[in-house]
């Protein structure tokens, strides 16, 4: 019927702007992970990713509030000062990526590595950057809380000077006084 098609159209018409919104969130978030394996020195996406490398994802300013990377204890020996700890990534808080584990032979180089993200100690593996890049897109596209593009805390505004003057209507920028 063409009464049919003719509401088709008009309902594909009117969220039309939804779509290209959330097209446009997807293609940003996508580039942003992109550019920040390829400043990390990945150019193959499907070399594996050591877990404290991933650590600092949250230095992204569009992403910080909604990706966070959490070490968890796997097994602890205080006897040896063996530890093996596991990374997990969650996005928007409650979807999680388990990234890997990480051993390390002395308690120190734990905290070394927990607060520096350095990679020290052997790594357990199981991660590319294709497939953080393929969650994390994924999970905040899908999602209302994950839109990037109206991020109000990414527009900084230049404070303005204070305006000197005598309260007589007649004000200037300098900071003499007037008298």
């Amino acid at each position: 019927m063409p009464w049919e098609l003719a509401l088709r159209q008009i309902y594909y018409m009117s969220d039309l702007p939804s779509k290209l919104h959330r097209a446009l969130n997807r293609e940003l978030i996508k580039r942003l992970l992109i550019q920040y394996f390829t400043l990390k020195g990945y150019e193959d996406f499907k070399m594996p990713v050591s877990p404290p490398d991933v650590q600092d994802i949250v230095a992204i300013p569009q992403l910080n509030s909604k990706i966070e990377v959490v070490p968890y204890i796997v097994d602890l020996d205080v006897n040896t000062g063996r530890c093996k700890l596991g990374w997990n990534l969650f996005v928007l808080g409650t979807k999680r990526l388990n990234l890997g584990q990480s051993s390390h032979n002395n308690l120190a180089e734990i905290q070394t590595n927990v607060r520096s993200a350095a990679p020290v100690g052997s790594t357990f593996v199981n991660i590319t950057p294709k497939e953080i890049i393929t969650f994390v897109v994924d999970t905040l596209s899908g999602n209302f809380g994950g839109d990037i593009t109206d991020a109000p805390q990414q527009i900084v505004s230049q404070p303005v000077a204070p305006m000197i003057g005598d309260h007589s209507g007649y004000y200037r920028k300098s900071q003499r006084p007037v008298f």
